[in-house]
């Protein structure tokens, strides 16, 4: 099983987590979107109908995806916003602001 570890995670060192500092969305969707068309380029995904959901960091990048493209056929998510949690305020020091 393969699985996508975009700019902003975890486990490709200590400056991989900061790539996306101040400028949340663009560099880990393209991540993101690099994964969904290595799925469907090898037939475990159905390109004619995509779905996306996510929670919480998931959320905040599914609310971005169905604001920048018109891939995905329908989106659920959960808790994916910024400014409503109690922990905005570790996020926005260790990552900065979206």
């Amino acid at each position: 099983m393969r699985l996508v570890n975009c700019r902003g995670s975890v486990f490709y060192g200590a400056a991989w987590p900061f790539a996306i500092r101040g400028g949340w969305g663009p560099r880990e969707q393209a991540d993101l979107m690099a994964g969904v068309d290595y799925v469907v380029a090898i037939g475990i995904a159905d390109p004619g109908r995509p779905n996306l959901t996510g929670f919480s960091y998931g959320g905040v990048m599914t609310n971005w995806a169905v604001g920048h493209t018109h891939r995905f056929q329908a989106a659920a998510t959960e808790h994916g916003r910024w400014g409503h949690g109690d922990t905005d305020q570790h996020w926005q020091d260790g990552w900065g602001v979206p």
